[in-house]
């Protein structure tokens, strides 16, 4: 059986990342290898997550802390290929890099998975594509407002450099100006990507393309949007990509569908974690019981090192 190895960054929500982890191992256990946990350097609203590898008895979790807290801060191209502590800061990089697999399945910490989305994404990825997941902002991109594409057609919109700027002009859109556009290569447009809300990368077809080993950017590497500068560059030389969103559910304890909100506005944040924290208690209670019982500990001891409770957990620092 292939196996796969997992990426997930944690900035806060320890019930909605536990949620996450919990309903992917129920779904799709039998082809994880390792997980690698990325425990963002900073975590919004005072929030402690350290304990989460701790909560999931018998998977081999590397528990990842980088040096330096990049969030949404855009790449810094002077520093990101000679300097490793900011390469490796780059959400999912250290997985990218440290993998032994030819599979990378890729999540945000807030989703919940109702099928093996992991199988039937290596099965639709095959011998033909180097990834599968959401193919497109689309609610973004004027090429979809014009009709003309959208994620399940993304290869077949091939439009000439001129076709491209009129789309733009009748269809403005917040990211994709007229700028934006290369000549020689006017798609794809900036919103188009493999949405990292629950993706496959098909290490073995990228990973020599991809910095340190390639010259394109890493995929979580935030240019317009994370993932999108590292899904056209591979476009372009012959890349392709499969449109594949059953399965899962992102965000799915909000009210609209986005995560992202949450982390500036504390009201939303209680929300969406209460609502994943009463999900897990109904769905996974023992998985509850350890978040719950290591969550206090944390707070008690104030952040002191509780141990390892018995479990496969790789603590790296960088």
């Amino acid at each position: 059986m292939t196996k796969v190895d997992v990426a997930i960054c944690v900035y806060g929500k320890p019930y909605n990342t536990a949620v996450t982890l919990a309903s992917l191992i129920e779904h799709s256990g039998r082809h994880i290898g390792r997980i690698f946990m990325q425990q963002e350097k900073e975590q919004p609203h005072d929030e402690s997550v350290q304990y989460l590898p701790r909560c999931f008895p018998d998977v081999d979790i590397v528990h990842y802390v980088p040096k330096i807290h990049l969030g949404n801060a855009r790449l810094d191209v002077r520093r990101y290929a000679n300097d490793a502590d900011y390469r490796l800061s780059i959400r999912y990089q250290y997985a990218f890099e440290s993998s032994r697999e030819n599979f990378l399945f890729v999540t945000h910490n807030d989703c919940l998975f109702h099928s093996d989305v992991i199988g039937d994404m290596v099965t639709a990825v095959g011998t033909a594509f180097s990834g599968a997941g959401i193919i497109g902002q689309c609610w973004n991109c004027p090429a979809y407002f014009a009709g003309v594409c959208d994620g399940t057609r993304h290869e077949d919109y091939q439009p000439t450099y001129e076709e491209a700027i009129d789309v733009i002009r009748r269809f403005p859109s917040p990211r994709t100006s007229i700028e934006s556009i290369d000549r020689q290569f006017p798609t794809s447009f900036p919103e188009c990507r493999l949405g990292e809300f629950a993706c496959l990368i098909n290490l073995a077809a990228t990973r020599t393309h991809v910095v340190p080993q390639g010259a394109i950017l890493p995929f979580g590497a935030m240019t317009a949007d994370i993932g999108t500068t590292w899904f056209t560059d591979l476009r372009r030389i012959g890349h392709r990509f499969k449109d594949y969103r059953v399965g899962f559910k992102h965000a799915p304890f909000s009210d609209g569908g986005a995560g992202d909100p949450a982390n500036t506005q504390r009201l939303l944040y209680d929300a969406q974690e209460d609502g994943a924290r009463t999900y897990l208690r109904q769905h996974y209670p023992a998985t509850f019981d350890r978040v719950e019982v290591l969550r206090t500990l944390t707070t008690l001891l104030k952040g002191f090192d509780i141990g390892n409770t018995g479990q496969s957990v790789t603590q790296v620092t960088p």
